[in-house]
């Protein structure tokens, strides 16, 4: 079994195998390896109460405005 990771962009980024049925928002944690690529280490499945008044725009543009204000938004290594 595998599945496809949407980002917040639109870009399709990952593929996976797993042994359980995902669908839905999943959270995927891990390491960028490449443009469009995730060394996947964890991810957690988010149940449909939690996602279900979920802004894919708006969380967008909070990931972009980290991006190009690095030093305001200092991330930290895994």
């Amino acid at each position: 079994m595998s599945f496809k990771v949407e980002s917040s962009d639109n870009q399709f980024i990952l593929r996976a195998p797993l042994q359980e049925p995902v669908e839905g928002f999943v959270e995927v944690e891990g390491e960028v390896t490449a443009k469009n690529a995730i060394l996947c280490t964890d991810y957690v499945l988010l149940s449909p109460s939690v996602t279900e008044k979920f802004d894919m725009a708006t969380y967008n543009k909070v990931i972009e405005a980290t991006h190009a204000h690095p030093s305001c938004y200092p991330v930290q290594s895994m």
